[in-house]
């Protein structure tokens, strides 16, 4: 149980409620007897069984979104039975006039709508991560996780299969050798 004081502050479960939404909307499809299905819950993807014929569900993930800035390329991966989530600042970020944010330098640097509870600032921009789980609800909560932590946890056992974008239109991109499997075997099967 938590409570705010601040009536100027609010909190959502954006971090980790639409993983849970996602799951149990294939639970839904399973019990009325649909073995074969893909939720998108906007930047949590989930499936259980692949299409017919195919090893999975073809998924791109685009770490900053098809805007006007050029971002890095599309992740794409074949998804059955598991889940990937994103996080990042591609549709909401902001940037202040004034005194820069503790941290940072630059007053107008753009930051993030998730906070970095070390340091009780917002994230700077821009960034996003992405997770791979065997639940929405999982890959969700981590893929925030990573979004406050950094390149620096990938490979760690929470982030075995993960991918952290940061800097101008993700230049700064690592991805972890698991993921980076799972996405050599999609190109294999998805680009013939």
């Amino acid at each position: 149980t938590a409570f705010v004081r601040d009536p100027q502050v609010r909190l959502d479960f954006g971090g980790v409620a639409k993983g849970v939404a996602v799951d149990a909307a294939l639970k839904c499809l399973s019990a009325a007897g649909i073995e074969r299905a893909l939720i998108d819950g906007g930047g949590d993807i989930a499936a259980s069984g692949p299409p017919p014929g195919a090893m999975g569900w073809r998924v791109a993930i685009d770490p900053f979104g098809a805007d006007e800035r050029e971002s890095a390329e599309p992740l794409r991966l074949l998804l059955a039975h598991g889940a990937i989530a994103t996080s990042g600042d591609a549709y909401r970020s902001a940037s202040l006039s004034g005194d820069p944010l503790p941290g940072t330098v630059d007053p107008t640097e753009p930051f993030g709508h998730v906070l970095d509870p070390r340091m009780c600032t917002p994230l700077p921009g821009p960034r996003a991560a992405a997770v791979y789980g065997n639940t929405a609800a999982r890959a969700d909560g981590l893929a925030t996780a990573l979004l406050v932590l950094g390149a620096e946890a990938i490979g760690t056992p929470l982030f075995l299969e993960a991918a952290f974008f940061g800097g101008a239109r993700g230049a700064d991109a690592v991805i972890s050798p698991a993921l980076k499997q799972r996405l050599a075997r999609a190109r294999r099967r998805v680009d013939p």
